[in-house]
């Protein structure tokens, strides 16, 4: 069973990683949204930050079931 706070440490770290990791996609991203432009950068940063929210809510509904 993973235990909460190992959980914590682990969605840190996914997180980190998510965000130093994927930095230069960002800064582009926001770059072209801010000159109201689209490319390719925005769509991997909305990809990879919606395949992280969903990853992230769906280990916290498993974690709290087996918690109970």
């Amino acid at each position: 069973m993973l235990q909460f706070g190992c959980f914590n440490n682990l969605i840190c770290n996914f997180f980190l990683a998510q965000i130093f990791g994927g930095q230069h996609f960002y800064v582009t991203a926001y770059k072209a949204l801010k000159h109201k432009s689209t490319n390719m950068d925005v769509l991997i940063m909305l990809a990879t930050s919606i395949a992280y929210v969903y990853s992230v809510s769906v280990c916290c509904l498993i974690a709290e079931s087996l918690s109970k």
